[in-house]
């Protein structure tokens, strides 16, 4: 079964965290594994991502973690509200100064309420911590029957860093002092100091000394050693650059991993690699070779279904706000819309979707705000956020038909999850595609497939390495963003009757090249109003490829700057758009109005709301 095949991979990640040295990196092949009809890939994805990097539940005491922060954000967003005093109350209880039954009594609430808002708020869920997903191409695999105009060509290869925290002091490996300070943290767990021997060579004008880490000390040593087995070619830097590869062959990513993240003399070990090249042997590290089986001796057990479906991790975003008010209105789409004029409502989706009919939308296509990435999207932390984006997703459920398709573009941005620290040492990747397909299916959509779209060469430092040749300093450029298709079960994807004439050129793969909207001008302008506009290829192709007639209707539940709009209307579809901002409101009337679209505007008080 699924659930004793991801028992397996879950129980290989949480091995290997024992076996793992502190620092080093954790590698994942994710074939295309096919299960009644369904391809798994893209769901390994998901459930390595989220389970690899919080599956360790710690009591966390220091001073770093505040978790009746986590608390107070949390309560806000279900709809409570503390005095000061009542906020205090909260951090005596993380103290143990106070009891739960104490703390409820204080701020008047019952057990189960109080439950609800610091649920294990007392535990830091440690693990690996995410650091890339490369796409590598040039494979031909089977596709799923509804969508076969799409190639399947692409299998995926993830990559973690154990960071265990390691309070232990490390001399410093200019002077070999111990009297270090300044404690920080440039990832979750990967701590670094700052040498306060006055006589280190190492110390600047302004008396500050070398910082440094466990991770940046042997990075530094593989630099300096001279050993021409830790010197990686241009040619593999280069074939490596992106995160998005054409093909590999067995050896080629054996190679890269070797290369990229061990050291001469180094062990590496290999988990189920049937095509491992023992010439590996070359790279003068210490190879060996063990089944899944050999790494467990006893019956693995039960963590999948435990984990993501009655765990406490995943109750931490899955949150059940207080309804204050019923929406009562309801709009007669039937009125409201026809193929001459666009609606757009300005109101929060999770508010105005509850107006419309059910079973009424055909397609859905957005790109929703990234997790704090913009200035109009800010929430106090990434459960919060995920919280807002699975209200809309559910909303959007019950307003489609069944069949039909919600295209959802998003990136694994860099940002801080603000759920251990909340200061800039808590930047990390954030694996926004994995938790989207968890929150999409919790809602009752089926992941289809994942269009990558390839951006070509955004602006970008991450693959510079400051010329260091040499493992760990190696990072591929991130060149590609999410496009889910996900599907409302009950009946075979609503698309084109004539769908091999109207996919576009070059979108007959999952991975499309396109460049991403240019929005500043050479004097730094934004001329196109929006901070993230996205591009009107994406709408383009889902409302030709996945609507039939020219009433079928496309919702966009974050307008943006309209472009899901446009695209419908070229396509000679309906459109639906809703958008918070009134100011992005009136940015989506008049481009619209020079585009000769019309529009009915429908703004927030005349919907009630």
């Amino acid at each position: 079964s699924v659930d004793k095949f991801m028992d397996s991979v879950l129980y290989v990640i949480k091995s290997m965290y024992r076996l793992l040295d502190n620092h080093k990196a954790i590698a994942i092949r994710i074939c295309n594994i096919w299960n009644n009809g369904k391809n798994l890939k893209w769901q390994l994805y998901r459930y390595l991502g989220i389970y690899g990097e919080h599956f360790i539940p710690f009591k966390e005491k220091k001073s770093f973690y505040h978790p009746e922060e986590l608390c107070i954000d949390r309560a806000s967003h279900l709809g409570y509200s503390f005095s000061n005093e009542q906020v205090k109350l909260f951090k005596k209880y993380f103290k143990d100064t106070i009891s739960k039954k104490h703390l409820a009594k204080m701020l008047n609430i019952s057990d189960d309420e109080l439950s609800s808002i610091i649920v294990d708020f007392d535990n830091i869920w440690y693990g690996y911590t995410f650091c890339d997903c490369i796409s590598i191409g040039g494979f031909s695999s089977v596709q799923n029957n509804e969508i076969n105009f799409i190639k399947n060509s692409t299998e995926l290869l993830m990559i973690f860093y154990k960071y265990r925290m390691d309070d232990r002091k490390i001399p410093c490996p200019v002077c070999a002092g111990l009297n270090i300070s300044g404690n920080s943290f440039p990832e979750i767990g990967l701590r670094s100091w700052e040498c306060k021997n006055i006589i280190c060579p190492e110390r600047s004008k302004s008396n500050r000394g070398k910082r440094y880490s466990k991770k940046s000390i042997f990075m530094q040593q593989g630099v300096t050693d001279n050993n021409l087995n830790n010197i990686i070619s241009k040619n593999l830097l280069s074939f490596w650059r992106r995160d998005i590869v054409e093909s590999a062959s067995d050896n080629d990513i054996v190679e890269m991993l070797i290369k990229y993240f061990s050291f001469s003399d180094e062990k590496v070990l290999f988990i189920n690699e049937d095509n491992l090249d023992l010439k590996a042997k070359i790279f003068n590290r210490y190879i060996s070779n063990i089944s899944v089986k050999e790494l467990s001796h006893a019956e693995i057990p039960s963590i999948f279904y435990e984990y993501f479906y009655t765990g406490s991790y995943i109750k931490r975003y899955m949150i059940n706000k207080k309804v204050s008010n019923q929406i009562e209105n309801k709009l007669n789409l039937c009125d409201l819309l026809s193929n001459k004029d666009a609606l757009l409502i300005n109101g929060d989706s999770s508010d105005v979707l509850k107006m419309f009919p059910r079973n009424s939308i055909t397609v859905a296509v957005t790109s929703p705000p990234y997790y704090n990435a913009r200035e109009y999207s800010q929430w106090a932390n990434l459960y919060l956020y995920l919280s807002d984006m699975y209200e809309i997703i559910q909303a959007t459920y019950n307003v489609m038909k069944p069949g039909g398709i919600f295209l959802f573009n998003i990136g694994d941005i860099c940002n801080n999850e603000n759920t251990v620290v909340k200061s800039n040492m808590g930047n990390k990747r954030i694996l926004l595609g994995a938790y989207s397909i968890d929150l999409f299916e919790r809602a009752g959509f089926e992941l289809i497939d994942n269009i990558l779209w390839d951006k070509g060469e955004p602006q970008s430092n991450r693959h510079k390495n400051d010329g260091k040749f040499t493992p760990h300093y190696q990072k591929p450029m991130n060149v590609y963003e999410h496009m889910f298709i996900f599907k409302k079960p009950g009946k075979d994807i609503i698309k084109s009757n004539n769908i091999n004439e109207v996919v576009p050129k070059d979108w007959n793969n999952n991975v499309v090249l396109f460049p991403p909207v240019i929005k500043i001008n050479c004097n730094g302008e934004n001329t196109y109003g929006h901070t993230a506009p996205f591009p009107e290829n994406i709408p383009l192709f889902v409302s030709k490829v996945f609507t039939n007639s020219p009433d079928d209707i496309v919702l966009d539940p974050f307008a943006g700057s309209g472009t899901s709009i446009i695209g419908a209307f070229k396509s000679n579809r309906k459109a639906i758009g809703i958008e918070l901002s009134s100011e992005y409101c009136q940015l989506i009337v008049n481009k619209l109005s020079k585009l000769n679209i019309s529009v009915k505007y429908i703004e927030k008080q005349e919907t009630n709301i």
